[in-house]
């Protein structure tokens, strides 16, 4: 591994850097890091070095903890009149539990790729008073409109559980002559419908055929030569 880029031994923050573990999915270095408070996380090159990740994740639960004693002391807002946690309050929670808990399923796909949560969020009346003033409806979900963005008023808004699984689908990467893209991004710019291309990665046809290939009707059946598999990254 190339010196520049070697980052074992070295501290930040909170972590000081133990060994290297391999890449992620978006080819980003994974680091394994010791914390102070003897816990462990595992965290991008990237991450590290811009300060998105600062802990195991035992500073953000400082935070945290000392912000929900006083939500619960003061204003009340995370529990209806039945005493039951509210919708936005659990939708709260789960983002600090993607971004925080490395024991949470779908920790690496948020806090493992040094997604994180403004610190004025971590103050759940904060978060609550935004939802309530940028269009919060309990039919609608928190989205972030980049996808490698953090949590914060700038990046999200309320949208409907189908846009969020369009965007999910739309976000799938294609790499073709070096540069990867959503498979989207590549139909677009190709001037091809989105489904013609899906289903051609779905039949098993290779990126350059699936790519380079005219839309003509009737040409989107798998070929036996063209059996190779698409590079992809979800």
């Amino acid at each position: 591994m190339d010196s520049r880029y070697d980052l074992r031994g070295k501290s930040f923050h909170r972590l000081t850097v133990i060994e290297y573990v391999g890449k992620y999915k978006n080819k980003q270095n994974l680091w394994r890091c010791k914390c102070t408070c003897g816990g462990e996380a595992v965290a991008s090159s990237h991450s590290l070095i811009c300060g998105n990740t600062k802990s195991c994740g035992c500073l953000q639960k400082e935070k945290a903890s000392k912000h929900l004693i006083s939500i619960t002391a003061t204003h009340g807002l995370s529990r209806d009149k039945s005493g039951n946690k509210t919708r936005l309050f659990r939708i709260w929670t789960g983002m600090k539990t993607r971004c925080y808990n490395q024991n949470d399923h779908a920790y690496m796909r948020y806090g493992g790729r040094g997604i994180t949560i403004c610190e004025e969020w971590l103050d759940f009346k904060t978060f609550h008073d935004w939802a309530m003033n940028n269009g919060y409806l309990d039919a609608l979900t928190i989205e972030r409109k980049e996808l490698s963005g953090n949590y914060e008023p700038s990046n999200c808004i309320w949208d409907t559980m189908k846009t969020q699984a369009n965007n999910r689908r739309n976000s799938h990467y294609i790499t073709y002559m070096g540069i990867t893209k959503t498979m989207k991004q590549w139909a677009d710019e190709l001037g091809m419908p989105y489904q013609n291309l899906f289903s051609r990665i779905k039949l098993g046809w290779s990126t350059d055929e699936a790519l380079s290939i005219p839309m003509i009707k009737g040409n989107n059946k798998p070929r036996n030569h063209y059996s190779k598999k698409v590079e992809v990254q979800a």
